[in-house]
Order: structure tokens, then sequence, then C-alpha cells
């Protein structure tokens, strides 16, 4: 497991909710069940008693309950969230995490710093892919965010302490999970892999951008069908893996390589700069840096972003992975 550093502070997001600007205190004395969920929020959980439950939509379907340590006159704080993730499409989970990591940074008012990697869950049905980030600040304060994506669901757990270390938060996190089980939270509206391919209606009529974009859209959907289960795809769409966008790229270039007939001088100038970046070496560190790095890394790669940094900067290329050409969906059912 790879674990990569980043900073963040100003990440441009498109945030769509259904929050309301004042979440709904819940009064609710004993263990509260989230029906749409299937979900229970016990009133305690070991030593961590339950001291608010919150509704942020008006049909009760965004839920958070914040726990904390009821034996200590230190403060350690777990928030669990509970809310709904609708379709599998192409880095939903990504842009999950970074918006929630946004929220921090927005909230402390600072810039921070995270270790951050990708985690996984594994149940005897279903498996959630997810990712973690251990923040660190100038205070005392332990902070720690995981986001699970589960089917149709998002889990997040944010815990804050400054009476435990890193193992410890670690540990506490894991009786949470054994009663927010994300692989439960799969097996309550399971995604539809049969999927759907989104073209972007700026290729036009444009035969080699569009051939290109559909051998990549194909290569990826041909690579999740490969290495990854079932079991663990109607979680949603893998595309946390970086071995997915190497070979989806790859495959791009393959396709312009042998039809070169684009006439759009736009679409021309994208396709060069990929094949650019084919041909640097550096396929693996453009597509980290693109994604801010929140992808699944195989322990055998060997990353080389020095050397990156100096391919760059006599190589100015205009591709940005995030406007997307296209988009892949797994179809709530």
């Amino acid at each position: 497991m790879k674990y990569l550093q980043i900073l963040f502070l100003l990440f441009s997001l498109t945030i769509v909710g259904q929050t309301q600007t004042n979440p709904k205190l819940l009064k609710e004395k004993g263990d509260y069940t989230f029906k749409s969920a299937k979900t229970i929020f016990p009133l305690e959980i070991e030593k961590y008693a339950r001291k608010n439950i919150y509704s942020f939509d008006k049909e009760n379907r965004i839920i958070s309950a914040e726990y904390q340590n009821s034996e200590s006159e230190n403060s350690t704080k777990i928030t669990v969230y509970i809310y709904p993730a609708e379709d599998g499409t192409e880095g939903r989970l990504r842009n999950e995490y970074l918006k929630s990591l946004q929220s921090i940074s927005d909230f402390s008012n600072a810039e921070l710093s995270a270790n951050q990697f990708a985690v996984k869950k594994e149940g005897e049905k279903y498996i959630c892919n997810g990712f973690k980030a251990i923040i660190i600040s100038d205070k005392k304060n332990q902070n720690q965010l995981t986001l699970y994506e589960c089917g149709t669901w998002f889990l997040k757990i944010r815990i804050t302490s400054n009476e435990l270390n890193t193992i410890e938060i670690e540990n506490v996190e894991n009786k949470f999970l054994e009663v927010f089980n994300p692989t439960k939270l799969t097996e309550t509206k399971l995604l539809n892999l049969k999927s759907d391919l989104i073209i972007a209606p700026a290729i036009g009529k444009d035969k080699a951008m569009l051939g290109s974009i559909m051998k990549s859209a194909f290569k990826k959907l041909e690579w999740a069908n490969t290495n990854v289960s079932e079991k663990e795809r109607v979680s949603g769409f893998p595309d946390i893996y970086l071995e997915m966008h190497i070979e989806a790229l790859k495959e791009f270039g393959n396709f312009e390589q042998e039809n070169e007939n684009t006439t759009n001088e736009v679409n021309k100038k994208y396709i060069s700069d990929i094949n650019k970046i084919l041909k640097s070496g550096f396929l693996a560190e453009f597509i980290l840096k693109q994604y801010n790095m929140v992808m699944r890394i195989p322990d055998n790669l060997k990353i080389d972003f020095d050397g990156y940094a100096k391919w760059v900067v006599e190589n100015k290329t205009s591709i940005d992975l995030n406007k997307l050409y296209y988009l892949i969906t797994y179809p709530k059912k």
C-alpha cells in the first residue's frame, strides 16, 4: 500500500446537494432506525454515547450522528454520516472524498495536510472501496476521515481526538465499522452492472476523436470486468484503480495512431498532448496528479514525481482529465 501526502485548500468541485441549510435535530431517545438505509444508529457503541442525531433533508435520507467518549474528560468525537450516492458514476468516490476534505479545510479556515490512502471493506457478499485521510495540523488534535461508496449510499466516518493516537483511532473506527458495515449498506440496493456510456456533445462528427473515446471507454469496462469481481462493482464503478486509467489512455493513443484523420484543431491538440504524455514515460505520474492522487496504486509500481516535474516544465500540455469527454455509469436499480 502506498501512502501519499497531499495539501488541500482550494479544490474546484461542483457540489450538487439536497441538504438543508440548517440540519434538523431528531428527538430520538433510543436507538434510531434509518429506514431507507436499513441501518440502526445505536444509543451507545461501547463507551461512546450518541449525543446528537440530525437529518439534513425533508425525507430523512441524509442522516448524521455524533458520538462522544462518556468515560473521559478529554474529547474523542466520532461523527457518522449516511447519505444517498445515487448512480455509480466514474469519479463518484474520488469527488465526494475531495469534497469532504474541502469541507474540513473550509471549516478550519487553514491550509491542512493529510496522509491519504485507499481502503477496502470485504464482507460475506459484497466489497466496498473507500479512501482515508489522516489529517495533520498544528494543533494537538488527531483527525481522521474515511469515506466508503456502498452501492447507492455513501458512508462517512469522521473522528477527532485529543487523547488517542493514530493506532487507537483506527481501533475505534473498526468498532464503528462493525456497527455501520459498508457492505451491508451495499446490500440494501445494488448497482446495475449493465453500464451506461455518455458521450459529450462537443465531440460532434469528429470520427477520430469519437473512435479514440469509444476505445478508451470500452477498455475501462473490459479492465473492470476482467480484474474486479461483481461483488465489488455493485458497490461502485471501480475507477479508483490506477491501472484502469493507464490502460484506457494507452488505448486512446493506439487508436489515434492508426487513424490520424481528425480535422478539429482543438481535438487535434488534445490527441497530440495525450500521445506526448504516453511517450514521456510519466503516464502514471500524470494521472495521479490529475486526480489529486486519490487512487489505488500497485505496490510494485515505481513513481517518479521529481522526474515528472522536470518533464512538465519543458512539456506543457492542455489535458485536464477532470473535464470529461465521456462518462461511464453503473445506474442504480
